[in-house]
């Protein structure tokens, strides 16, 4: 008896299998729009050319908002290619402090509020590794790696407005499980880690003021975030 019932439920188990593998080897092919809000925080950067107070302002308050939205083709069942563009913005500000003009520590304002507007954005194309376990059930799994264009922006107000900005080149990788409440659409938790190097700065403010800031001056601008938050996704 023991045995006959072993036999059915190994039996049941094995079409139930087949049956789940038969119904996920359909074509897994076409669009993938995903859309993501993050809280993002910057890791400790280089900042050669800033006195001590704004290293530690700077990095004390490098928190804000990642959103991200990405367009994939799924090619089979696994492998999907595409474009990202992620943007991460914080606003910074301090009170009463003794502030030199962004770009050049000889050049000394005085004691002033200072406020950052700071955006980095991410344009990169894109490969993610898309797929459920076990087959048959809703949940999905994704890996996400892309490398592109970073754009490094700041309006910084000492108290008049300097403009600061500039470009090089960026690395995303993610990870995030989604869970699909209705037919193709998903939603779930996702964590990020994007880093890159921005070669070089430009920075223009008052009274004709531009000065650009290369690799020879030491300021590779490099930047280190962690973002973790809620990604969604559509299946057309």
């Amino acid at each position: 008896m023991k045995k006959f019932l072993l036999y059915l439920v190994t039996s049941a188990a094995g079409i139930f299998t087949a049956s789940a593998q038969d119904e996920y080897t359909e074509s897994q092919e076409g669009l993938l729009l995903n859309v993501g809000a993050y809280y993002g925080i910057g890791l400790s950067g280089r900042y050669e050319y800033y006195n001590n107070w704004e290293r530690d302002y700077r990095r004390d308050n490098n928190k804000g908002l990642t959103l991200d939205i990405s367009l994939y083709y799924k090619l089979d069942n696994y492998n999907c290619i595409g474009l990202v563009y992620t943007n991460y913005s914080t606003d910074m500000q301090t009170t009463n402090v003794f502030a030199y003009a962004p770009g050049n520590e000889y050049e000394p304002i005085g004691i002033t509020d200072v406020r950052n507007e700071v955006s980095v954005s991410l344009y990169a194309p894109s490969y993610m590794l898309n797929f459920r376990l076990p087959e048959n059930t809703r949940h999905e799994f994704n890996i996400e790696q892309a490398i592109g264009y970073i754009r490094y922006k700041e309006d910084a107000y000492y108290p008049e407005l300097y403009e600061i900005r500039g470009g090089g080149i960026g690395f995303l990788g993610s990870l995030s499980y989604r869970y699909e409440i209705i037919d193709n659409f998903v939603i779930g938790p996702k964590i990020s880690y994007t880093t890159g190097i921005v070669f070089g700065l430009n920075v223009t403010g008052p009274g004709n003021y531009d000065a650009n800031i290369g690799i020879l001056d030491d300021d590779m601008r490099s930047v280190n975030r962690f973002d973790a938050g809620i990604s969604a996704c559509y299946r057309f």
